[in-house]
């Protein structure tokens, strides 16, 4: 299991005892579960930040990323490390904040992919992609101190990252894998290397892992898998702020419906057609009532024999008379 260079055991231990360090400085668990991910996240975004230049320099050419070595290969495996620590840390000390799906499912599956990715050597791809680890470090920073805390920023910040990068990177690696299957049928003629020129170029080389060709598809789907679950973490982020937005101001907003769900929106049509059945049938009461007091009050001036006009007539003599 821990077999990555010896990377992943020696990073658990010290993930372990920053948490031990760090923790005494925070009061509740809540704070206290986010001192991982912010050194986490902190690191791996500085790490990645190469790759990321690579990328952007390249004009998205995935090709242009530096090759997996032993440093990429020591990232991923510290990200392991961290993994692995949340998991155990926060089953003893902030256990309620450890969910199944955030929690146990997520690192354990990016625990085995990252296994996968060295193994076939594309620990640079995974480095590049841990640029998306800013918002949880942006996140990680606002939990542990409120100071800290700005939710259009992170918001921002993820939906560039995790979203926009996210898409890019599907539609670069996806280009990759189609541009091969469209050449499978024009193979042209390749001047191999003399066995001295690939000695030479090996040797030149030796801590270069050497990738399993990313005319895979398996890059596109991984990416693919995990967009659904950032499209459902950002429409979440939304919701709060506008949720914290209305707390603050204390009044109603209408929320956009491209954020709201089908069962909220069908809940919020159903209660505001509920008021207005209310507001309906209130109306009728009253004027239910009011023509019930008008009656009531017509039907006795008519039982005296004297009609409306010639009340009104008959006031108006008086107040001639009076002047």
């Amino acid at each position: 299991m821990f077999e990555n260079n010896g990377v992943v055991f020696p990073s658990f231990l010290c993930f372990v005892a920053l948490y031990l360090c760090f923790a005494p400085f925070f009061k509740t668990s809540k704070q206290r579960s986010w001192i991982l991910t912010g050194l986490s996240s902190g690191f791996t975004s500085l790490a990645a930040i190469p790759y990321f230049c690579d990328f952007l320099a390249s004009g998205g050419h995935v090709h242009a990323l530096r090759p997996a070595t032993f440093w990429s290969n020591t990232v991923v495996a510290i990200f392991q490390g961290y993994l692995v620590s949340d998991l155990l840390v926060g089953s003893v000390f902030y256990r309620e904040h450890i969910t199944l799906a955030t929690g146990w499912i997520h690192h354990i599956l990016y625990f085995l992919l990252i296994q996968y990715i060295i193994s076939v050597g594309w620990s640079n791809v995974f480095c590049l992609a841990l640029i998306m680890e800013i918002p949880t470090l942006i996140l990680a920073l606002g939990s542990l101190n409120k100071r800290f805390r700005s939710d259009y920023l992170f918001a921002g910040v993820f939906f560039s990252t995790r979203i926009l990068l996210h898409v890019a990177l599907i539609v670069a690696y996806a280009g990759v894998y189609l541009r091969k299957a469209d050449g499978m049928s024009r193979r042209s003629e390749v001047d191999f290397p003399t066995i001295s020129e690939t000695n030479q170029t090996l040797a030149d080389v030796q801590n270069i892992t050497i990738p399993k060709s990313l005319n895979s598809p398996l890059p596109t789907l991984f990416f693919l898998a995990a967009l659904p679950m950032h499209c459902m973490w950002f429409a979440g982020c939304v919701r709060r702020i506008l949720r914290r937005r209305v707390k603050v101001n204390g009044t109603k907003t209408d929320v956009p419906i491209v954020f709201v769900s089908t069962s909220a929106f069908r809940t919020r049509f159903q209660a505001i057609r509920g008021r207005l059945r209310l507001d309906y049938e209130a109306r009728e009461r009253l004027r239910a009532r009011v023509q019930a007091a008008y009656g009531n009050a017509q039907e006795r001036v008519w039982r005296r024999g004297v009609r409306p006009a010639q009340v009104v007539v008959a006031y108006s003599r008086a107040e001639v008379q009076n002047n």
